[in-house]
């Protein structure tokens, strides 16, 4: 889906699991949001394998739980 944010062209894609994500073309990416609790792998697990894949994207940890706060970081 591509969006105008700001006057800027913004293409979001959404995926369900860790493993889609993962599987994908990271290099399109500069920045994923990630739930912490996803089915499968956890948003922890998938945030690591993602920065292997491509430490150039910035990731945003959303969680309605506290539980991972400092491992995130």
């Amino acid at each position: 889906m591509a969006v105008t944010l700001n006057e800027y062209l913004v293409e979001i894609d959404e995926y369900v699991t860790g493993e889609e994500i993962i599987d994908s073309d990271l290099s399109k990416y500069s920045l994923v949001i990630l739930d912490i609790f996803m089915d499968k792998i956890n948003g922890i697990e998938a945030a690591k394998i993602i920065m292997d894949k491509n430490p150039k994207i910035s990731i945003i940890f959303h969680s309605v739980s506290n539980d991972f706060a400092e491992e995130s970081y």
